[in-house]
């Protein structure tokens, strides 16, 4: 179980008779009614959120070896003795989430559900939330409730989408991880298990509301870890400081790491321009800080001033992390440089993991649920047999640390300027990728953002591109093995302070594309992530000298077989780089288009045709090239649609004309674009709407596509 933090006494709580207690899943669903009231946010929750719920459950039931139980998180309540319901106080998002997995689950199972046969989750004055909810558990059939969904604002389209993706998502899970729906739930409902906190009667909900908003009531484990290491090293103020300073300026993840030093450490630490990394190693960065700490001093000395350079403090405990929590990680700081301009693809518990594997080059778990565990055995040495509190700091132990931050420093430099952003500026956003750059002189230092190959467009916008397809296709934070690949190949890289060559980035991603397509996604015979990466550097193993329905990759091509939604978001990149700025004016779409999250994969010539012919799975209805991956909001207003009425609605929106700015968001994905194009050169119309037609155009397409896979592989 987490470690949870003491309650504060300005709210009273821990006087409470009412003690925190564990239940089960079961025992949360079937007992007590609870509330979601009003001043609490609507359900948020989409793709990446209700997927790692999901995998996180998952990997304790395939993975955990002699623990009986899962704690999945808190949920924090109020007793309405009056109207005898626990009102939610925090933890809304995952009990509703926990509500839907449930009640999918219900009309799915063959196991005795007798215990859940009434919903105990309502929210307060939002009729619709209620009623989505009552509905949803009532079904039988998900296929049959989506495909009779009504079109108006009768149901909350959240909660739907949350149902959808779970129906979507749940069962090829479990199949690639050979659990079934019965053991699956048995496992939910039986071994995984929430801490319930109630609140006394007498604490004011608005301010303990807003408190639990500003900082969560749990003791972050970084804050923990930085705790640890700052006690290791107490012996030497110097490199104390450093990590402390490194910690800070590393610990947000949305500014640039630049920006958390002094100009005069910026210039030392990231060169004249700010845009470089010239410590070698810890020793040299030690000596920086230690340079800075005798100038500041003498200056102190020398206008005869009290207020020397404040060191942190050699001691620093837990309780000091507590009670001065570091400042970047609550994002209060709006007055820093870029706070709210960048949004980062990891959080800074995910992101010490992957430093952690670079600096180990060991096979690290990138879950941060195991953040404190994988330090204790990779960085701290630890045994099975001994506790990290009470271990001996000896002097191999001080060394990891130190290299380690050395280690998260320059990662955290390289991650700035060489991956991708979402970058939000003047009410527009999109994918960037820039490094931080100063002009000016001694008197006037300016800082600013350029591209990061500003030379090298056709690169810089390739290397944007083929990163972001990675990014999109694995929303979760644990299974970013892409972003440890690049970083850990940057790394390498950057030795002396070697530039960064755009190029010779460019060909190791394409690499990384190819390997996890050929030697992991498309194979009966999968490398793990770490060895395609640390073992083989990227260089794919498996090479196809053609992809047809002959060869054995084709069947992870097909509907109900594909592992990783990369497959889509890699071709779009194929196409992307094969077509850009070309002078064609259906290429529009294609100039316009970006990546955006999609979890959707569908059929073009949709399963339940209404009012047209079928196509039989025999004649191509779950190949490849009948499958497009979109969005939940396009697959609803696609739907069960003739393809002609679809073909139209692609043509008017995408094909024929220059396509506006505001709506490149809405190119759905470049191979449904190819696939219309096809269709409408071929004059598919409604004399020609047979499947026969259809079957040509869709094998013709589904060879293209093939072929962009097998003429991109590395040499």
């Amino acid at each position: 179980m987490r470690n949870l933090r003491k309650w504060g006494t300005s709210m009273q709580i821990n006087n409470t008779n009412k003690t925190p207690k564990m239940y089960t899943i079961r025992e949360i669903l079937s007992t007590n009614q609870y509330i979601i009231p009003m001043y609490q946010r609507n359900f948020e929750w989409e793709d990446k959120e209700i997927l790692q719920l999901i995998d996180d459950i998952l990997d304790f039931q395939t993975k955990a070896e002699g623990i009986d139980s899962y704690y999945i998180g808190s949920l924090v309540v109020y007793y309405q003795k009056e109207k005898n319901r626990y009102e939610v106080i925090d933890g809304q998002q995952r009990l509703t989430t926990l509500t839907l997995l449930a009640t999918y689950l219900k009309s799915k199972l063959s196991m005795d559900c007798a215990w859940y046969q009434t919903l105990n989750l309502t929210f307060e004055c939002r009729e619709s939330s209620t009623n989505t909810l009552i509905e949803l558990f009532k079904v039988k059939s998900p296929i049959d409730f989506f495909s009779q969904l009504p079109q108006d604002n009768s149901f909350n389209s959240n909660i739907v989408d949350g149902y959808r993706i779970i129906h979507k998502n749940l069962d090829i899970k479990l199949k690639e991880k050979g659990v079934s729906t019965d053991d699956f739930a048995m496992n939910l409902f039986k071994y995984i298990k929430i801490l319930k906190v109630e609140v006394p009667g007498h604490t004011d909900l608005n301010h303990y509301f807003e408190v639990m908003n500003n900082r969560g009531e749990q003791l972050e484990k970084h804050e923990v870890l930085k705790a640890r290491m700052l006690d290791a090293i107490k012996e030497d103020g110097t490199a104390c400081s450093v990590l402390h300073n490194v910690w800070e300026a590393t610990a947000n993840m949305q500014k640039y790491i630049q920006t958390g030093f002094v100009p005069e450490l910026r210039t030392a630490v990231f060169s004249t321009n700010w845009d470089g990394f010239e410590p070698i190693d810890f020793y040299e960065l030690h000596g920086i800080f230690k340079n800075y700490e005798h100038r500041k001093k003498d200056e102190a000395k020398k206008n005869n001033s009290n207020q020397l350079l404040q060191d942190i403090d050699n001691k620093m405990s837990i309780d000091d992390i507590i009670n001065n929590p570091t400042k970047y990680i609550s994002g209060s700081n709006k007055e820093a440089e870029g706070d709210d301009r960048f949004n980062s693809v990891v959080n800074f518990p995910n992101f010490l993991l992957h430093v952690l594997r670079i600096h180990t080059r060991e096979n690290v778990r990138l879950d941060d649920k195991v953040l404190l565990e994988e330090f204790d055995v990779w960085l701290f040495g630890k045994t099975d047999t001994e506790s990290v509190k009470h271990r001996k700091n000896d002097s191999s132990t001080i060394e990891n640390i130190k290299s380690f931050i050395y280690c998260l420093l320059k990662v955290k430099y390289l991650f700035d300027s060489y991956i991708i952003k979402r970058e939000y500026q003047q009410e527009t956003d999109g994918w960037e990728l820039k490094s931080y750059k100063q002009s000016g002189s001694d008197n006037k230092l300016t800082s600013y953002y350029a591209n990061s190959f500003s030379k090298e467009q056709y690169i810089q916008n390739n290397i944007l591109m083929l990163l972001a397809s990675f990014h999109v296709s694995i929303p979760t934070m644990n299974y970013k093995h892409w972003l440890n690949g690049a970083l850990y190949w940057l790394y390498g890289q950057n030795n002396y302070n070697k530039k960064i060559e755009g190029k010779e980035y460019l060909d190791y991603l394409k690499c990384m594309a190819n390997s996890f397509l050929f030697d992991r996604y498309l194979t009966d015979e999968e490398l793990s992530y770490y060895k395609i990466i640390y073992s083989n550097h990227c260089i794919p193993k498996h090479k196809v000298r053609e992809l047809n329905k002959e060869c054995g990759e084709y069947k992870y091509l097909m509907y109900g077989y594909i592992k990783n939604n990369f497959v889509f978001n890699y071709l779009d990149y194929l196409i992307w780089q094969d077509k850009f700025n070309k002078s064609d004016e259906s290429n529009q779409a294609i100039n316009q288009f970006e990546f955006s999250f999609r979890s959707s994969v569908e059929h073009f010539y949709s399963q339940n045709p209404d009012g047209y012919p079928p196509l039989d799975r025999e004649e191509g209805l779950d190949s490849f090239g009948n499958l497009c991956l979109i969005t939940h909001s396009q697959n609803s207003s696609f739907s069960n649609k003739p393809p002609l009425e679809k073909l139209a609605n692609i043509i008017n929106k995408y094909l024929g004309s220059k396509l506006p700015l505001s709506s490149r968001d809405q190119v759905p994905n470049l191979k449904m674009i190819e696939l219309a194009k096809l269709l409408n050169k071929t004059q598919w119309d409604i004399d020609k709407q047979s499947v026969h037609v259809y079957k040509e155009c869709l094998d013709k397409h589904e060879k293209e596509m093939l072929n962009l896979f097998v003429e991109n592989q590395c040499n």
